[in-house]
């Protein structure tokens, strides 16, 4: 959709009204990659699980997590060293006939 000849994706949401803004390219050092800090969303998502366990896990100093301005934030790199330590945890039991599914 474009009004006054102007592309509607560079316009920006100020107020109740739409200004044109020109978008800007991110700077590479402000992009997201697999080093950056994860929600607990993209955490739950990312686990398979509800939003609830991945707050309770952390709370708790289950999974590996730090607190941003009072919210919890997770390094991708921390979760799947912990999920290979959880996978090496429960390979001996797996082993010894103790877990069955």
């Amino acid at each position: 959709m474009t009004g006054a000849g102007f592309d509607t994706a560079n316009l920006v949401p100020l107020g109740p009204d739409w200004t044109i803004i020109p978008r800007l390219p991110i700077p590479k050092a402000a992009q997201v990659d697999d080093s950056s800090a994860m929600t607990v969303r993209k955490v739950a998502g990312y686990l398979n699980v509800d939003e609830t366990t991945v707050y309770r896990l952390a709370k708790r100093g289950d999974l590996p997590g730090f607190k941003v301005a009072g919210t919890w934030r997770f390094k991708k790199s921390d979760i799947d060293d912990w999920i290979e330590r959880q996978k090496l945890a429960a390979a001996p039991a797996r082993s010894h006939g103790e877990e069955k599914r």
